[in-house]
């Protein structure tokens, strides 16, 4: 297995906390990254550049992460809530994770971000879902 870089290290980290805390009624996480893919059925292996997905009690169901990357259902079409799908966002290609909290009056936004890992053109790699 290669061996980790700190970024990994720190990403892994902050993304095991959206995990854990997520489901708090007070706790809001965004994850943007290079992209993410569909393994909803009919949709594997499409991927979507630029990904801002927002992870709340109400909003993501069954996150986990594994070494490939995040995985969760979500709803993404804002035309219609009523569609779930499953995605998977690669950890290698997470570049910022924010988490806010609104326990308190005022909120608190706690911001991990990673700029250099955040990339406009990317390498042609094989599907995830494969």
């Amino acid at each position: 297995m290669p061996e980790q870089s700190n970024s990994d290290s720190e990403i892994r980290a902050s993304l095991t906390k959206l995990v854990n805390e997520y489901a708090e009624p007070d706790s809001y996480f965004v994850v943007m990254a290079n992209y993410y893919e569909h393994l909803t059925p009919g949709r594997e292996g499409q991927r979507v550049h630029l990904a801002h997905i927002w992870f709340r009690h109400d909003s993501a169901w069954n996150v986990s992460l594994n070494d490939r990357g995040l995985l969760c259902n979500v709803k993404l079409n804002p035309d219609n809530l009523e569609v779930i799908s499953r995605i998977i966002i690669p950890i290698s290609h997470v570049w910022k994770v924010t988490k806010i909290d609104h326990s308190t009056k005022k909120g608190k936004i706690d911001n991990r971000e990673w700029p250099e890992r955040m990339h406009m053109k990317l390498p042609n790699e094989p599907p995830l879902s494969e």
